[in-house]
């Protein structure tokens, strides 16, 4: 695969070829004769989104495969930099490499939709050379395919749900706050379990940062006297909502502490009504439609994340100009407790426990059942810029975690040097909310045909990809049908 292995000349009609070891990349007598008649060749029953052609070297199909799918977004991905005075002719250049994650690089590019709606094809000359690497990179594009799918129907199973919790978002939440940058440290709380280590340190040292706290790790930091300046929840599910269950008297002790909440994440009404509210809005959703409609100028722009843990790293290093501080960020499975205790799920797991079905058999399943999605989480901060890595650590007492996040540091607590007189950090109340419209904006949200995405992802996808009239109109009619249950219970929210 060198460059120098390479050999350039003139196809027999004139045109500019090339082989490497022998092997030739394309037609010795005719490259664009041999491109279109593998253009027109490619028989679908689908519309593609985008077409993804590995290692297409001098790339002469460019041109055939647009005239045949208009539509599409081009895609090569380049296994050699030699044939880059040709990338011009594609929409976008993805490079392979051996040593790096090409899963996640082409997840990161297409996102879920257009992958599942994409048409991925082998430049026939280049398959033939290098065998063995795109054995390699199919495995990275069943990887990536599999990922997509099942983000896409978390996302179905979801979407729905997410809107309903919006809605109550909105319905409810009577004290939204913005927030100001800050440079004050930031110190934030999984709740892993090296995070039981850091609970003395994190009493030691409270006064010299901005506490956040991931909802799951709440209770440990509440069970240790430590109240936390922010807990931040984002997750729809009913179990996420567990964790911010508490009684009146723990309450009474977090009058202070800001929530900051993304719109569509599962939240007791009580703490809506009656706590701060900072709004994690995530970009060109169903949320910030509704913030602009009722005129709520400072949401907080959230990144969207398989991890709540991820939207917080990125929240704590958009308020903060100086450190950020992970502990609990474990993201491994371990034996025995998955979690520091307590731990609010463990509680009512635990109550179901009896002789036949026992905690270490609970325990066991566990940590074998999560490996996949810890994997999928180390990736995402393993593949964050060069800003993110270099303002955000990883800390424990003795800073040895069993799962590396490199290029992530993991540090101990004796490395950090906290400022001694750090900063206030500033929230402002939000008055000009309006809420009189509320209820007519969702039911116009749930009819606006450019949202269709986020509210029924399956089938925006099988739409695009679908030919056969029959079965567009299928999809339209489940897509109504779900509609008009989503109305009713819309209607029953706003008019209690």
């Amino acid at each position: 695969m060198n460059s120098f292995n390479l050999d350039f000349f003139n196809a027999k009609n004139g045109e500019k070829t090339c082989r490497l070891n022998g092997k030739l990349f394309h037609s010795a007598y005719n490259p664009s004769k041999e491109a279109e008649n593998f253009s027109v060749s490619q028989k679908i029953t689908f519309t593609p989104s985008c077409i993804v052609l590995l290692e297409p070297a001098l790339s002469y199909c460019a041109g055939f495969l647009r005239k045949q799918f208009p539509s599409a977004t081009l895609i090569a991905v380049r296994f050699l930099q030699d044939f880059s005075n040709t990338d011009i002719l594609w929409d976008k250049v993805l490079s392979f490499s051996e040593d790096g994650d090409f899963s996640q690089t082409l997840y990161s590019a297409l996102g879920e939709e257009k992958l599942l709606s994409s048409l991925i094809l082998d430049w026939p000359g280049s398959r033939n050379i290098f065998p063995e690497t795109f054995q390699k990179v199919w495995q990275h594009i069943k990887k990536a395919v599999l990922t997509a799918r099942d983000v896409l129907y978390t996302r179905e199973k979801f979407s729905r749900r997410w809107f309903l919790n919006s809605a109550v978002f909105f319905n409810y939440g009577r004290n939204f706050y913005s927030l100001k940058k800050t440079a004050k440290d930031v110190v934030v709380t999984a709740s892993g379990p090296s995070l039981h280590s850091s609970i003395p340190l994190i009493k030691q040292h409270r006064t010299s940062f901005f506490l956040m706290a991931v909802s799951s790790s709440l209770s440990v930091l509440l069970s240790s006297g430590i109240v936390p300046d922010m807990v931040v929840s984002t997750d729809g599910g009913f179990w996420a909502e567990k964790h911010l269950f508490f009684n009146s008297d723990t309450m009474e002790k977090l009058k202070n502490t800001v929530f900051a909440l993304s719109d569509e994440c599962r939240c007791p009404k009580n703490i809506l009504e009656n706590h701060k509210i900072l709004p994690l809005i995530y970009p060109s959703s169903i949320g910030e439609k509704i913030c602009s409609q009722c005129r709520m100028e400072e949401s907080f722009p959230a990144l969207r994340n398989g991890t709540v843990s991820g939207t917080a790293a990125a929240l704590a290093l958009a308020i903060s100009s100086r450190k950020v501080y992970f502990c609990g960020l474990d993201l491994a499975a371990a034996d025995g407790f998955q979690h520091t205790q307590p731990n609010m799920l463990e509680k009512n797991a635990g109550s179901g426990d009896f002789r036949l079905n026992t905690k270490e058999k609970r325990q066991t399943a566990a940590r074998f059942s999560s490996g996949q999605s810890l994997e999928i989480y180390r990736r995402w901060f393993k593949s964050q810029g060069e800003i993110f890595c270099r303002q955000l650590f990883r800390v424990s007492e003795s800073g040895i975690f069993s799962e590396s996040l490199e290029p992530v540091k993991d540090i101990s607590w004796n490395e950090i040097s906290f400022d001694a007189a750090p900063s206030a950090v500033e929230f402002e109340k939000q008055d000009n909310f309006n809420k009189k419209d509320l209820k007519k904006i969702f039911l116009e949200a749930l009819n606006d045909d450019s949202l269709r995405k986020e509210l029924f992802p399956l089938e925006a996808v099988l739409l695009e990809r679908e030919k056969d009239e029959d079965k567009i109109n299928d999809l339209k009619i489940e897509i109504q049908k779900k509609k008009s249950e989503i109305e009713k219970k819309l209607r029953r929210l706003f008019d209690e």
